[in-house]
Order: structure tokens, then C-alpha cells, then sequence
């Protein structure tokens, strides 16, 4: 794997070139897992920022995503970059407030959106943002109000911009290369318990520099396993879980970015109460998270051995002795 990238967008390029077919991610629909390959995620991409330069978006112009962890962030956000703007995460569980703050520090002319719930939260402060100009939404609604579009005839959008004139995909392409390496391509915000929420300006050098140490510390990883799982795991796509909020930097950087460049597939958990569900459906080879998260676990399991339910008390706690 060549490492000589300039930007994150080569970086998929080189990815998809290597693993067209392989699944980049799965994500649940009618409760079933549907996998989504690298060749059609980088599709999503471009179309994605193809129906953003045919809205008139410019390079550095900025588009925020309030949603959770579903196929549509990492569409939005790659596809934000390849046409040479930022991208910018919103927590879900950020209030209108907080919403509107960061729509007008940011400057953001477009905004993602998965949900009514989050929908209804930016409609009901879209008078404070004089700057949004499209709201983009993943969901079907009986009518879509000016400035409101859905997110299956956005990319359409794209689409149809590329088959209308090679030249218009000639020019996306030029965009998308001339990414420079001190170029901002993402914002990432705190969560604002303390006073308004502060951005972090995070350019291509930052995120290629860190999914290139990650890289090496995984590999290590994996070399110290024994024999046999190393054998069990090689040539294979490696399987994780996505399910922290990707406007955290954890998720955004040591997950998403961090498996695109690796070509490690990842499992969307929209849900975190869902979690245990898809450990045992998934069967994941590894995934990250923070502390707190292992915390949690950690008392779920404990409960239940104190409680004795599902353990037998005397066989779990003899187990953690043999560990």
C-alpha cells in the first residue's frame, strides 16, 4: 500500500482500487444486514459532491451532519471533502441551541439530517441560521418545503450532473486532487457542557498522520496474536463496529478514517442499546471505544453475576481466576 497521499480522497481512491468488491460497511434495513462495497460507497461519495458543486458549493465552504451512525455520515462527510469543503459533525443529542451555534460559527450553508426528530430540531431554529440554504434529509415526507431536499434525489442530482457532461466530472475530479495537504477538511466541535461549544481545524496532514501511526500500532497488534488467529483473520476483510458518535473524534478519526485507510469493514450501530445485539450477529474481530464504554459493560456483567442471572456465580468468578 502506497502511503504517499496528499489527501484523504486518494486515500479512497487507493482503497477502493484494491477492494472494490469487498464490503466497506453493513448497515441494517427491513432487519436485515445489507453490505455496502467500497465501489459503491465511493459512488455515494462522488455523486454526493458532485450534486454539492452543482448546487453551487465552494472550496472550503462548510456542511454539517445531525445524524447518527449510519451510512449517510460517511457518504456526506467524504463526499463534503472531495468537493473541497469541510466537514463538521453534530452531536445528536445536541439542542436546537446548539445546533444553531455551530450552523452560524461554521458558516454552513448545508446540513444532513436522519431523523424527524432531528429534522424538527432544525426547522424549529432555521430562522436563526440566515446562512443555511439546504437541508437534506435521509427520510421520505409527503412535501419537501424550499431549501429542503431528500437525500436519494440529492445524489440523484449528482448523478445526473456526471452523465450530462464529462466535463463537469473532469472538473470533480481536479477538485478533489488539488486537496492540499495544510488544507482544513474537517471541524470537529466539543459537546458545549461548558460555554458554547469550540472547533477544532483538523487538516489532511493531521488525519493522514494519525490513520498511518493507528495503522502501525494495529499491525502490531496483530502480529502479537498467536499463530492461529493471525492465520484465521488473513485475507479477510477486518470486521469492526462503528457505534460511538462520528462527530467525536475517537470515532471519526481512529474508526472512520482509520478503517478507510486500512480497508477494515465496519458493522453501523445506530443504536447503542442495539450493541450487545451486534456483537453476536457481527462477530467483529475487534473495535474501539472509550473507557466509559468498557465501564458500562463491565457493570452490566457484574450485575447479572451478583444477581445470578444467566451465570452460574461460582463457574464466572473460578473463570476470571484462570483468566
Amino acid at each position: 500500500m502506497s502511503e504517499a497521499y496528499s489527501n484523504v480522497y486518494s486515500v479512497l481512491e487507493n482503497t477502493v482500487d484494491r477492494l472494490a468488491q469487498q464490503p466497506a460497511y453493513f448497515e441494517k434495513s427491513d432487519n436485515q444486514w445489507q453490505a455496502i462495497s467500497w465501489k459503491s460507497y465511493k459512488q455515494q461519495v462522488d455523486h454526493f459532491a458532485l450534486a454539492l458543486l452543482r448546487d453551487g458549493f465552494g472550496k472550503q465552504d462548510t456542511l454539517c451532519i445531525l445524524a447518527g451512525n449510519c451510512l449517510a455520515w460517511p457518504v456526506a462527510d467524504l463526499g463534503t471533502i472531495a468537493a473541497g469543503g469541510i466537514g463538521i459533525g453534530l452531536y445528536p443529542t445536541s439542542s436546537a441551541e446548539q445546533c444553531a451555534y455551530i450552523l452560524n460559527h461554521s458558516q454552513s450553508q448545508y446540513i444532513v439530517v436522519d431523523s424527524t426528530q432531528q429534522y424538527e430540531k432544525i426547522l424549529s431554529i432555521q430562522a436563526q441560521v440566515p446562512g443555511l440554504k439546504k437541508i437534506i434529509i435521509t427520510f421520505p415526507i409527503a412535501q419537501y418545503p424550499d431549501g429542503v431536499v431528500f437525500w436519494n434525489d440529492f445524489l440523484q442530482f449528482g448523478k445526473d450532473y456526471i452523465q450530462s457532461a464529462k466535463a463537469n466530472w473532469l472538473h470533480y475530479q481536479t477538485i478533489a486532487h488539488d486537496s492540499a495537504y495544510e488544507d482544513i477538511i474537517i471541524i470537529v466541535y466539543t459537546s458545549g457542557t461548558t460555554g458554547n461549544p469550540k472547533g477544532a481545524c483538523l487538516s489532511n496532514r493531521y488525519v493522514l498522520a494519525s490513520v498511518q501511526a493507528l495503522d502501525q500500532f494495529l499491525k502490531s497488534v496483530t502480529h502479537a496474536l498467536p499463530e492461529q488467529q493471525q492465520q484465521e483473520i488473513k485475507n479477510q476483510p477486518f470486521i469492526s463496529l462503528s457505534f460511538l458518535p462520528y462527530c467525536h473524534v475517537a470515532e471519526r478519526i481512529s474508526g472512520m478514517y482509520t478503517r478507510l485507510y486500512r480497508g477494515d469493514a465496519a458493522y453501523l450501530v445506530d443504536d447503542f442499546s442495539q450493541l450487545s445485539q451486534t456483537l453476536q450477529e457481527a462477530q467483529p474481530h475487534g473495535f474501539g471505544g472509550l473507557p466509559r464504554i468498557y465501564e458500562k459493560v463491565y457493570a452490566g456483567i457484574m450485575q447479572q453475576v451478583d444477581s445470578g442471572i444467566g451465570f452460574k456465580k461460582e463457574i464466572f468468578l473460578a473463570a476470571i481466576e484462570n483468566k
